[in-house]
């Protein structure tokens, strides 16, 4: 099973620029999102309040504030490509990762904090994404009916499985359980999605020239590496008796989500953001997991 985790990544992101066709498969990402998000609350986990509160107060708002700054940022930079500074929003603004427990276990963390983190930015990032939608426009476009769109949109996908997940664990214990067996293989529900959003970004970037296509896609990938470098280690900088699991807080990110956005509201260049954040977070987490667990001092 490790080596098809490994594997299946980048063999995701190939067959997704090998077959653009797969695009046309778009409309199967929110349900494998909301499946994924349903799974990785099935299982044991518990968490652990009362250590996460000040750790949360670190890492939140960061989330919080970071995102509308680079976008300015990148903005001001980029005054006449919208899409880039969209592109560097959502990678920032993405909520952590269901994996991000699973991770900070294997470093000798406490995945607990770690699960409030997860819950807490899932729930809010149906209502941050809105909110400075509809401060900073789309390309454009209607101020009011992108951000609503994106509201009636994300959150229901988050928190109607999020809920779900809860009722079942709290109702129906013996089915969570049996149900938390199939979480190791919603690695395949994630590939898909990386696969299909992909052939979609595929498809339409390829109607680019290549000479101003391939600047694009370098300045894109570059922002996201520093942005992937970046948070982690400011996420690593915020505590000093959780390092770990802040990190992972503010670092891996659930970039399906903010693809599924911006594919959907943003456009394709938007995606590749949160598409090449994919790549070079499971770099840096490939790398993690290559050396032995960190304690905590």
């Amino acid at each position: 099973m490790k080596w098809i985790k490994t594997g299946l990544l980048p063999l995701a992101i190939v067959l997704g620029f090998l077959f653009p066709g797969a695009g046309e498969l778009s409309w199967m990402v929110k349900w494998l999102l909301a499946a994924m998000v349903f799974l990785a609350f099935m299982g044991p986990i518990s968490v652990s309040l009362h250590e996460a509160r000040a750790l949360l107060l670190r890492t939140l708002p960061i989330w919080l504030v970071l995102p509308p700054i680079l976008y300015a940022l990148a903005r001001l930079l980029v005054p006449s490509w919208p899409d880039f500074a969209w592109a560097i929003f959502l990678v920032s603004v993405a909520p952590t990762a269901t994996a991000a427990p699973a991770v900070v276990r294997m470093r000798g963390g406490e995945p607990s904090i770690v699960v409030a983190g997860v819950v807490l930015s899932h729930v809010l990032v149906g209502f941050v994404v809105p909110l400075w939608a509809a401060l900073f426009g789309n390309g454009g476009g209607p101020t009011l009916e992108i951000p609503r769109q994106i509201f009636s949109g994300t959150l229901p996908l988050v928190i109607l499985p999020l809920a779900l997940a809860f009722g079942v664990r709290r109702f129906a214990g013996n089915l969570s359980v049996s149900i938390g067996r199939l979480q190791p293989y919603s690695i395949f529900l994630w590939a898909l999605a990386v696969l299909i959003v992909v052939a979609k970004a595929r498809g339409v970037i390829s109607n680019e020239s290549s000479q101003s296509g391939g600047i694009k896609i370098i300045m894109i990938a570059f922002a996201s590496l520093v942005l992937c470098v970046g948070q982690f280690g400011l996420g690593r900088r915020l505590s000093s008796k959780f390092p770990e699991e802040s990190a992972q807080i503010l670092g891996q990110k659930n970039t399906i989500l903010v693809i599924w956005i911006a594919s959907t509201w943003f456009g394709a260049w938007a995606s590749l953001g949160p598409i090449f954040y994919v790549i070079w977070q499971n770099l840096y987490i490939a790398w993690q997991t290559a050396f032995p667990r960190l304690k905590n001092p």
